[in-house]
C-alpha cells in the first residue's frame, strides 16, 4: 500500500552496505565484510561522515589495546592511524617480564585481563596473554586465589622452550643408548598463588648467593626436573586420590614429609630431601613402572641457595643415603654426575636398571625450596 499523500519514501533503516546488510562498523559508506561486492552507500544527506567506531589499525581492525596509534597485532603490516582530535595518546607498554618470574597481582583493573608482560589479554580475560607469541606469565584475576591450572598452547615459546629443554637433557652422555624419548602429549600451568608466595618469600629470607648455570637471585633459582607417579588420567583438574602424587603436588606443593628414609630400593641416595635433576631422562624415570610411564614430570623452580657441591664420583661409599640435612653453612646439595655414585653403581647391580647420564641432581630439605611450576603429560 503506497501511503498517503505527503508520505514519506522509504530508504535504510541505518547504515547498510549496498547488499542490503548492515555495515561492519555501523558507519555509511562501508561494507558488512571485506568480502562483499555490494557497493557503498553515502547514506542520506545530514548523515555523518564515516569514520573509526573506535581505535582502529590503518588495516581498519581494533588496536590490540583498545588505544589510537597502535596497530591490531605485531605482525600487521597496517600503518597507525593517530585519532581523532582530542583522542588519548597511548600510554608506554608495561616492561616485559622474564617468564619465570611471578606478576605483580592487582595491576590492572578489574574485568580487564592483563598479560604477564603488562599488556592486555587478547580476548580481555585473565589468564590468557596478549598474544600467542608472549612468553610473559598468565595472570589471575585481583583477588582470585584458586588453583591455577591451565594448558599451554604448543605454539606459544613457552611450550617451545619447555620442550626444548626436555628433549635437550635427555642422556645427554647416551648411556642408556636405545630408551627413547616419551611423547609429550600437554604441558600444563600448574602454579598456585599461595605456594608462589611461599617460594618468593623463602628465596628473599635466603637471599642473594653466588649462582651456577642459569640460576638467578634472589635464592640462587634453577629449573629443573622432578619425576612422580599419578594415578589419574590428569586433564586439567585435580582428582581425589589422596594417593595420587601428582594432584598432591599441584595442591600442597612438594613436602619433606614424604621423603622417608628406609624404602628399599632407597631414592634418598644423597639425604632425606626433595630431589630434583637437570636430566629429563633421570626424572622420567621416577614416572615408570618397568618400562611404560605412567607418571608425569614437573618443570620445578629450586631455590638452592648456597649450594654444597660434590661430584658423583666421588661418593665411593653410602653414607649419605637416608642422612638428614642440610649440610652445616649450606642451603642445598648438588651432586654432579650423580650415576658416577655409589649408590646408583649398587642400584644397576641389583635391580639392571640403566644408568642414565645426568649434569647434577639438586637436594633441598625444606617444603618453601621449590615450586611445582609446568607439568608434562604423556602420550
Amino acid at each position: 500500500i503506497p501511503g498517503p499523500a505527503g508520505a514519506a519514501a522509504p530508504g535504510p533503516a541505518g547504515p547498510v552496505c549496498g547488499c542490503g546488510k548492515p555495515t561492519w562498523n555501523q558507519q555509511w559508506n562501508e561494507k558488512c565484510s571485506k568480502t562483499c561486492p555490494g557497493p557503498r552507500i553515502p547514506g542520506p544527506a545530514g548523515a555523518a561522515a564515516p569514520g573509526p567506531a573506535g581505535p582502529v589499525c590503518g588495516c581498519g581492525k581494533p588496536t590490540w589495546n583498545q588505544q589510537w596509534n597502535e596497530k591490531c597485532s605485531k605482525t600487521c603490516p597496517g600503518p597507525r592511524i593517530p585519532g581523532p582530535a582530542g583522542a588519548a595518546a597511548p600510554g608506554p607498554a608495561a616492561a616485559a617480564v622474564p617468564f619465570h618470574a611471578p606478576a605483580a597481582p592487582g595491576s590492572a583493573p578489574r574485568g580487564v585481563g592483563q598479560c604477564g608482560c603488562g599488556k592486555p589479554t587478547w580476548n580481555g580475560q585473565w589468564r590468557e596473554y596478549c598474544l600467542k607469541t608472549c612468553h610473559g606469565p598468565r595472570r589471575k584475576a585481583p583477588g582470585d586465589h584458586s588453583s591455577f591450572i591451565c594448558k599451554l598452547d604448543p605454539a606459544s615459546s613457552e611450550y617451545k622452550q619447555i620442550e626444548q629443554q626436555f628433549q635437550a637433557s635427555w642422556d645427554k652422555g647416551k648411556m642408556g643408548a636405545g630408551i627413547p624419548i616419551p611423547p609429550i602429549k600437554d604441558i600444563w600451568d600448574v602454579v598456585d598463588d599461595n605456594l608462589r608466595s611461599r617460594f618468593m618469600t623463602r628465596c628473599g629470607q635466603i637471599g642473594d648467593c653466588p649462582t651456577h648455570g642459569h640460576g638467578t637471585n634472589p635464592g640462587n633459582v634453577q629449573r629443573r626436573f622432578h619425576g612422580t607417579k599419578m594415578k589419574c588420567k590428569f586433564a586439567g583438574s585435580t582428582c581425589v586420590d589422596t594417593t595420587c602424587s601428582v594432584c598432591g603436588i599441584i595442591q600442597t606443593g612438594f613436602q619433606m614429609k614424604y621423603a622417608v628414609k628406609g624404602k628399599t630400593p632407597s631414592a634418598l641416595f644423597f639425604g632425606r630431601g626433595l630431589y630434583s635433576t637437570s636430566a629429563s631422562s633421570s626424572a622420567v624415570r621416577f614416572a615408570k613402572v618397568k618400562a611404560a610411564v605412567v607418571g608425569a614430570v614437573f618443570v620445578t623452580l629450586v631455590a638452592c641457595g648456597k649450594a654444597e657441591v660434590l661430584e658423583g664420583s666421588d661418593l665411593t661409599d653410602t653414607s649419605l643415603e637416608d642422612s638428614d640435612g642440610p649440610p652445616s653453612g649450606f642451603h642445598s646439595r648438588v651432586v654432579n654426575h650423580p650415576h658416577d655414585a655409589q649408590s646408583y653403581q649398587n642400584l644397576q647391580k641389583q635391580f639392571g636398571t640403566p644408568l642414565l647420564f645426568c649434569d647434577d641432581e639438586v637436594i633441598v630439605f625444606d617444603d618453601a625450596d621449590m615450586l611445582p611450576k609446568y607439568l608434562i603429560t604423556f602420550v
